[in-house]
């Protein structure tokens, strides 16, 4: 009967695993939002690169644009990060705003460089400054701490 369980949890594991998997793509492939939304805030780069990436039940898109920014879509087209590899990314990719305008007022020398949106934690956004400093925003967009 262990050997079973044992065997049967194996095969499972290697289902799961084997779910794990990344997919160049066309940038077609993208859905409509991410499309609009790249064309709307990056409307002078083009897509260089898109990866379609499964792991487990979860699908999404990592696409690279010829600026070298490196940006994250849902499968629905919701952006869930834009990383500018050190160059300041565009003031209305950071929402909510209350975002900006904290940095604005307490970071007035630095840019922003990367904004995430972590659905599956307290800490719902999270921005890089350009001193490298990590800020963690909650859902409404309230500062909660700084990240080390």
């Amino acid at each position: 009967m262990k050997t079973v369980r044992f065997v049967l949890s194996g095969l499972l594991m290697w289902g799961l695993t084997a779910c794990d998997q990344e997919k160049n793509v066309t940038p077609e492939a993208l859905p409509q939002n991410a499309r609009n939304f790249i064309s709307t805030h990056f409307p002078q780069e083009t897509i260089l690169q898109v990866v379609k990436e499964r792991d487990g039940l979860t699908t999404g898109f990592d696409v690279i644009l010829s600026n070298g920014f490196d940006l994250d879509f849902t499968k629905s087209g919701e952006c869930t990060q834009v990383d500018g590899k050190d160059q300041a990314i565009p003031d209305a990719v950071i929402n909510p705003e209350k975002i900006r305008t904290y940095v604005q007022t307490n970071f007035s020398q630095q840019t922003i460089v990367s904004w995430e949106k972590n659905e599956n934690d307290r800490d719902r956004y999270s921005v890089e400054l350009s001193n490298g400093l990590d800020l963690n925003f909650d859902k409404n967009g309230d500062f909660l701490r700084i990240d080390d």
